[in-house]
């Protein structure tokens, strides 16, 4: 049953329950009453309140770091502490709730595969000061209107790896300073990719690309013309050829055994790709969990990165669009886990990027 149908029959039905949903490692959570969602929850850092109010300009990465230690102290919920550390009214932290809520179905109406289960009774009641309700019928219709909204877009922006040219004299009007849109606008001309802008300006990628469309249909943005497109960073081809997914899972499973995390984890990921089952699933979040521990022993605490190389070297190597994220963060003052802990990059992502920096050469640290 499509995720999309059962929204609708639960809808429908003003059902009460919590809905959990999944597909290899991302797992998400909605906590349903009446035919509502009042709650939700990701294991992914881009779908996290702090990157919703990032992105809204309620504050700043730095004033989300400040609210993250004030709620590990307090130990409130983040709204809480944003609203009562002055960062944001309670009016916006329920804007980006209800933007996050939308965001946790909708995003995941495209998945392929994966698997639900619901749950009727109650859930987790209501943060205090911070309800909000958004109606699972709503959300269903707003997908119809997505579906025709992206065939559009993507009729104009096909790769996340295009860079865009900014007409500035065809502009409604001059960009607001410190602005979503004077960001957008400054990032553009400094020859970020679609992908860039959408970490950098820690946005969902629907969001940010009709406003890359709006922007289109006045004539103030375009695709740059003979674009040499970013190259992603290959996965290990440990085997040295191509085999079956049964042989790639075996050998992965051996690599594990043998300590090699790192092997393990890449092959795991290729074997699920392949074959997406619960075995592969499974041992995917056994090898990515040991790779991330071992990473986080390498390069978490206290570990302080600063740069090596300069800003244009930098701009000229084919980096991923993380990469280059996480190295516009590098200032020789936050740690690797500060970094880390404000991106709208998972962890292990980030973890094997700054590996992969040490590794080149483009970065040194040192403990703090």
């Amino acid at each position: 049953m499509p995720l999309r149908d059962l929204v609708a029959y639960l809808g429908n039905r003003q059902a009460t329950g919590i809905l959990q949903y999944e597909r290899a490692d991302e797992k998400r959570q909605v906590v349903v009453r009446e035919g509502a969602v009042v709650n939700a929850s990701s294991n992914q850092p881009r779908d996290y309140l702090a990157q919703f109010l990032i992105n809204m300009g309620q504050m700043s990465e730095d004033q989300y770091m400040a609210a993250y230690r004030a709620q590990q102290d307090t130990r409130v919920f983040l709204g809480q502490a944003v609203v009562s550390m002055g960062l944001a009214t309670h009016e916006a932290v329920r804007n980006a709730l209800q933007l996050k809520f939308r965001e946790a179905l909708l995003s995941a109406f495209a998945w392929e595969e994966g698997t639900f289960t619901f749950t009727p009774g109650g859930g987790p009641p209501p943060l205090p000061g911070l309800e909000v309700g958004v109606p699972l019928l709503e959300i269903y219709r707003e997908a119809d209107m997505r579906e025709t909204a992206w065939k559009a877009i993507r009729a104009v922006f096909p790769s996340g790896q295009a860079r865009l040219v900014l007409h500035r004299e065809n502009l409604a009007q001059a960009p607001e300073p410190g602005s979503l849109d004077d960001r957008l606008t400054r990032m553009i001309e400094e020859g970020a990719t679609i992908d860039d802008l959408i970490l950098g300006l820690h946005s969902t990628d629907f969001f940010l690309y009709q406003r890359l469309y709006a922007l289109h249909r006045l004539d103030a943005v375009s695709v740059a013309p003979h674009e040499v497109l970013s190259v992603p960073t290959p996965v290990p081809n440990v085997l040295g050829t191509e085999e079956g997914a049964e042989e790639i899972f075996r050998a992965a499973q051996a690599f594990f055994d043998a300590g090699n995390v790192a092997d393990a984890a890449a092959l795991a990921r290729r074997a699920y790709e392949l074959s997406p089952a619960a075995s592969t699933a499974n041992f995917l979040r056994q090898a990515e969990t040991a790779l991330t521990e071992q990473l986080r022993a390498e390069l978490g605490g206290l570990c302080v990165p600063t740069l090596r190389v300069d800003a244009e070297v930098l701009r000229r190597l084919p980096l991923s669009a993380p990469e280059r994220y996480l190295l516009s963060r590098v200032d020789g003052q936050r740690t690797v886990e500060a970094i880390i802990q404000v991106s709208p990059i998972h962890e292990l992502e980030a973890l094997r990027c700054f590996h992969g920096f040490l590794d080149q050469g483009l970065v040194d640290v040192r403990r703090s």
